[in-house]
């Protein structure tokens, strides 16, 4: 259901959206990494998937960047940086796969907002 709020920005195929409770970090990687599979399967070329969601108490972020994405200076840990530190957090990892977390878990969509500003100006 979520590969239906795809969206297009530009040249880039974004998917954003704010998981709520989750039970971990790696919960939430999967997801990422299972959505960004799906797009890809459905012809998408440049694909940005970013989610955050709480554990804990802990707001947390992982974004994919797939090669296509990439080739365009998108680079998945400078994006969860900038996500995290809307969190009041910090983050990191590689140009395809990140991840971070912070403090303020109100400011979910704020994070999920500097993503897409991020690729809209890619």
């Amino acid at each position: 259901q979520l590969v239906d709020k795809a969206e297009t920005v530009g040249q880039v195929t974004l998917l954003t959206h704010n998981l709520g409770d989750i039970s971990s970090a790696d919960d939430l990687r999967s997801t990422v990494l299972d959505l960004r599979d799906r797009l890809t399967k459905a012809g998408n070329q440049n694909i940005v998937v970013g989610m955050v969601g709480t554990s804990n108490n802990r707001p947390l972020v992982v974004i994919s960047v797939n090669e296509g994405a990439q080739a365009l200076g998108l680079k998945a840990g400078n994006l969860v940086k900038a996500a995290s530190q809307m969190l009041g957090g910090g983050g990191g990892g590689k140009p395809d796969l990140a991840q971070g977390g912070g403090q303020d878990v109100t400011k979910l969509d704020e994070a999920l907002a500097s993503i897409r500003q991020e690729v809209e100006t890619a």
